[in-house]
């Protein structure tokens, strides 16, 4: 490790990683604002299926093979969905920039969640610049679904606090 400079207190900073044999810079945004969690509600048909009164195929289905078509059309290589365990769907994509995961669920009002799933080094070197590239492509996609309404797209941390009622972190009552 060279050097760590940040110019004034609110800019990126540049990290400076050096080997023997490489220089590599990188900026790092930690200032990024990233929101991988987005509720909606859903005009799409019940798509359940329940067996005696118990939910064994979870709803979504319809509203996840909406998303992977948009995606899927946007350059991605797209794994084929299928059911989460037994409450969602989800499917894997890759680009040039990594690999992703997202999960539809329903915990009330339905959930798009989008899980960067790059390796470690990938997400430092590279930065967050390619995960919320792809969480625009899914605002985009999920915006152009005419059944999907209010559509209301926040971090871990404001997701918890609204549906969970948990106290967000290094915040004062």
């Amino acid at each position: 490790l060279r050097s760590l400079r940040n110019g004034n207190s609110g800019a990126p900073f540049t990290l400076h990683l050096c080997s023997r044999r490489r220089s590599h810079i990188v900026d790092v945004r930690h200032r990024m604002r990233i929101a991988p969690f987005a509720t909606f509600e859903s005009d799409f048909p019940d798509d359940s299926v329940e067996e005696k009164g118990d939910i064994v195929v979870p709803g979504g289905e319809n509203i996840m093979r909406a998303i992977y078509a948009c995606l899927s059309t946007q350059g991605y290589r797209v794994s084929n969905f299928d059911q989460h365990s037994h409450y969602g769907w989800s499917f894997n994509l890759r680009g040039r920039e990594g690999s992703f995961w997202l999960l539809v669920q329903h915990p009330g009002p339905w959930l798009l969640t989008v899980h960067d799933s790059r390796m470690i080094w990938s997400r430092v070197l590279r930065g967050q610049a390619d995960f919320a590239a792809l969480i625009d492509q899914c605002r985009v996609c999920l915006s152009s679904i005419p059944q999907l309404s209010s559509v209301l797209w926040m971090s871990r941390r404001e997701y918890e606090a609204e549906f969970h009622n948990k106290k967000p972190q290094n915040e004062d009552a």
